[in-house]
């Protein structure tokens, strides 16, 4: 799964997540997609990038 879906730009392909056979959820609170069937999920706030140097924050 991480192979077709990390190789290929949601700029090139929007429905990338689709193609590659994921079911996609939300939870309450959260503006960011969730793949169904993980056993677990991370979500980060970014907190600032400069380059390519990102800080990002989890929550819990």
């Amino acid at each position: 799964m991480s192979g077709r879906v990390g190789s290929g730009s949601l700029a090139d392909d929007p429905a990338k997540l689709a193609h590659a056979g994921l079911e996609i959820f939300r939870m309450d609170g959260r503006a960011l997609p969730f793949v169904a069937g993980c056993s677990a999920w991370l979500a980060c706030t970014l907190i600032y990038a400069i380059g390519e140097a990102v800080v990002a924050r989890g929550q819990e």
